[in-house]
C-alpha cells in the first residue's frame, strides 16, 4: 500500500492506494500539492479499493436519495454514496476517514478527485479561502481572472495566453482562491481539455504529451488531462491584489474586442461562479452533512462567500471580452490591456514591448 501525501493550501490530505496507474494518475491531478515529508495529522484519509464494490456496502446505499451524480444514504453517521454500480465512497465525516472502491481505475481516480476537492474546499471555506470558477494566468504581479459559464472558452484563453507568453505565471485553469480580502492565491491543480481521439492540435501542440493522460468521465465523457508540469510556464507563489476581473463570451467574428463593464454585470457573474458556486468540482453528496450544525456552517460560508465576491468585483479592473476565433489574438489582446494597466500605473512591464499587440481594445 503507497500512501500518496498533499498539502492543499494549509490542509492536509492523504490517500493509500496499491495501484501503481491510479497512484501516477493522482500524482498528476495533485503535483502541486504533493507533500511526502509532511508529519502533520490528515484533514482527510481516503483509501482506494481496486475491486468489485461488497455487496453490504451497495445494500447499504440502496435505499438511498437519488441524486445528480449518485444514490446517497446516511446511516448511524457514515455516508454511502454509489455511482450506478460503477464506483462507491463510504464516508465517515466525523473522522474524516473516506473508502473508494471500484473494479475500474479511471472511476476511481475521478471520484477520488472529486471527494478530494469537495472536502478541501469546504475547510477551506471555513477559512475565508473561497474558489472561484474562473481561468487565471499572472503577468508580472497582475492577476487576469475570467469567469465564463462552462464551455464558453476559459480553458481556451488560459491555454492560448500560456503559450503566447511563456513568462506568464498559472494561477489556476478552474478555480482560483480568493480570501476576504479580494486577494487571489494559486490553486494550480491538472488542467482538462475536452476532445476524442488525438488533438495535439491549434492550442495545445506546444504542450508536453508525454505526461497526458485522459479520463473518461461519467457524465461528462472524455477528457484530456496534463499535469502542471507539462507546461513551461512558472506557478504563481503568492496572493494577488492587482486584479484584472473579466467575464465575455465567445463570437464567430475575425477580431477580439475588450470593453469596460459595469460593476454589477460582473458581480452577477461573480456571484455565479464563487457565492454559488456553479461549475466548480463540488459534490453534493460530499459537501453536505445534512446536520444542524452543518446548516450553522454552510451559513458561515454563505456570508463569508457573499462578502468576498463584493470585495473581489469592487476591487478588480472589470472588463467583458468578446472572444474571436483566432486564438492568439485573443491572448495578445489581454496582454496588452494588462500592460497597458501596468504602464498607468507606472509598474514596470514583463512583457518585452515587440511581443505587445498593437491591436486597440
Amino acid at each position: 500500500m503507497r500512501k500518496i501525501k498533499l498539502t492543499i493550501s494549509g490542509v492536509f490530505v492523504e490517500i493509500h492506494t496499491s495501484n501503481s496507474e491510479l497512484v501516477e494518475r493522482l500524482n498528476g491531478d495533485f503535483s502541486e500539492f504533493l507533500d511526502s515529508m509532511s508529519t502533520d495529522a490528515a484533514d482527510l484519509t481516503v483509501f482506494t479499493h481496486l475491486k468489485d464494490i461488497p455487496e453490504e456496502l451497495l445494500q447499504a446505499a440502496s435505499k438511498g436519495t437519488l441524486t445528480k451524480n449518485a444514490r446517497v444514504r446516511d446511516v448511524s453517521g457514515i455516508r454511502y454514496s454509489d455511482y450506478g454500480g460503477e464506483a462507491l465512497c463510504r464516508l465517515d465525516f466525523k473522522s474524516g476517514r473516506a473508502d473508494v472502491y471500484s473494479p475500474l481505475v479511471h472511476r476511481l481516480q475521478e471520484v477520488v478527485y472529486l471527494l478530494v476537492l469537495s472536502r478541501v474546499g469546504k475547510i477551506l471555506d471555513l477559512r475565508g479561502l473561497h474558489r472561484l470558477h474562473a481561468m487565471g494566468v499572472e503577468f508580472d504581479g497582475y492577476s487576469v481572472l475570467c469567469t465564463m459559464p462552462m464551455g464558453g472558452g476559459k480553458t481556451t484563453l488560459f491555454l492560448s495566453l500560456l503559450q503566447a507568453f511563456s513568462k506568464a505565471k498559472i494561477i489556476s485553469d478552474d478555480s482560483p482562491l480568493i480570501n476576504r480580502a479580494g486577494e487571489v492565491s494559486p490553486f494550480p491543480l491538472r488542467v482538462g481539455v475536452k476532445g476524442n481521439g488525438n488533438p495535439q492540435e491549434g492550442e495545445l501542440k506546444n504542450l508536453n504529451w508525454q505526461k497526458a493522460y485522459s479520463l473518461d468521465r461519467m457524465q461528462y465523457g472524455l477528457k484530456w488531462l496534463f499535469p502542471v508540469s507539462a507546461f513551461q510556464n512558472p506557478v504563481a507563489k503568492r496572493p494577488s491584489a492587482k486584479i484584472i476581473l473579466m467575464t465575455g463570451k465567445k463570437d464567430s467574428q475575425s477580431s477580439v474586442k475588450i470593453q469596460r463593464s459595469s460593476f454589477f454585470r460582473l458581480y452577477k457573474e461573480v456571484f455565479v461562479s464563487l457565492v454559488i458556486g456553479v461549475g466548480l468540482p463540488i459534490m453534493r453528496e460530499h459537501f453536505l452533512e445534512m446536520t444542524w450544525r452543518d446548516g450553522v456552517k454552510l451559513a458561515q460560508i454563505f456570508f463569508s462567500r457573499l462578502w468576498t465576491s463584493w470585495v473581489l468585483t469592487w476591487k478588480s479592473e472589470k472588463y467583458f471580452i468578446t472572444l474571436s476565433t483566432d486564438l492568439s489574438q485573443n491572448a495578445k489582446a489581454v496582454a496588452d490591456l494588462a500592460a497597458s494597466l501596468k504602464r498607468s500605473r507606472g509598474i514596470p512591464l514583463m512583457l518585452p514591448e515587440e511581443n505587445l499587440p498593437r491591436t486597440s481594445t
